[in-house]
């Protein structure tokens, strides 16, 4: 009973300190105000579906020739290509076998497509162009300072420098590289998952085997 009379006593004095110090400051016109700050403008993403990002590089198709298919950003299905469109990435490229395809990256990269071959365009940032070869023969060119790294199955290239050709069996998973000028390395992991890391110096070849994971200079 004690306990409930002091807790009555306790409201009872502050509703009355309460009041005193209300009633002071409607005196003194000092009574404060609430403000609603207007919530932060948030600013639509420019993501777009159908247009790769500004900053990103438009190939050029240079060559053309017998049947080339191109499957844009936006597309379920592949479709004829013609040399006015502009490649962008996220976009894929394919060769049938009498097709042949060259496309420029600005005065950053390019990429010649044989017959019977598939690109992924990955990325075509000035500083940084990537490129996921599914299967076939392409030769990459670095025409600038920044490399160009090209996956193939479960291996990674980068080309530093110079014109590297790349030959994917894509029955067997057999990897043929011909370093033609410059320098790349060649990157993956063994059947022990160990990472690997090759140098290749301009003339040399190197042959991956991405079914056990193995390669070697030739």
């Amino acid at each position: 009973m004690k306990k409930i009379i002091g807790a009555i006593l306790c409201i009872s004095i502050g509703l009355i300190i309460g009041f005193v110090v209300f009633g002071r400051a409607k005196a003194s016109g000092k009574i404060p105000t609430i403000t609603n700050n207007p919530s932060p403008t948030i600013s639509k993403t420019k993501f777009s579906m159908a247009s790769a990002p500004a900053e990103s590089l438009r190939g050029i198709v240079t060559q053309l020739s017998g049947q080339v298919n191109w499957q844009s950003r936006i597309a379920t299905s592949s479709a004829k290509l013609v040399d006015t469109v502009l490649i962008q990435q996220g976009e894929n490229i394919a060769t049938g076998d009498d097709g042949l395809l060259s496309v420029q990256f600005a005065s950053v990269s390019a990429v010649m497509l044989s017959a019977d071959t598939e690109v992924e365009v990955i990325q075509t940032l000035p500083i940084s162009v990537v490129f996921n070869q599914l299967y076939g023969k392409a030769q990459y060119s670095v025409l600038a300072d920044s490399p160009v790294a090209v996956r193939i199955l479960n291996a990674l290239v980068n080309i530093k420098s110079g014109v590297v050709t790349i030959e994917i069996d894509g029955e067997t998973g057999l990897v043929m590289l011909s370093q033609e000028s410059g320098a790349s390395t060649i990157a993956y992991n063994s059947p022990e998952f160990i990472s690997k890391v090759w140098d290749i110096d301009a003339s040399e070849g190197f042959e991956y085997n991405s079914v056990n994971r193995k390669g070697y200079f030739r």
